[in-house]
């Protein structure tokens, strides 16, 4: 059996090897499908909870339970999606092969 530092040093010798466009592709397709789905249900629990102790609070804490936290939340689900969005149109036209950068939604 392979001891832990032969299989990494394995690994550094042979990165370009391991991370090809396909695999990036693959990681960001992940990614978008399958991780962000399952935060936007966490972030859909937390934010109904949060809720729930705001109607509890007062002040600056019913403002920080009821506002801050869940719009905070959204935002950053929402600029992830952005961001995978369009790292998975650049990953695609990578692997097809254009060197030209992909081309976005709404561009002309």
């Amino acid at each position: 059996m392979a001891d832990l530092e032969t299989i990494k040093n394995d690994i550094m010798e042979h990165v370009d090897d391991i991370l090809t466009p396909e695999v990036k592709a693959a990681g960001v397709e992940l990614l978008r499908n399958e991780a962000l789905p399952k935060l936007v249900e966490l972030k859909d629990h937390l934010t109904k909870e949060l809720t729930k102790q705001a109607e509890k609070e007062q002040g600056w804490c019913k403002f920080r339970d009821a506002y801050f936290f869940p719009l905070l939340m959204r935002g950053i689900i929402y600029f992830v999606g952005k961001m995978l969005d369009k790292m998975q149109a650049a990953a695609t036209a990578e692997v097809k092969g254009s060197v030209a950068p992909a081309q976005q939604p709404g561009q002309e």
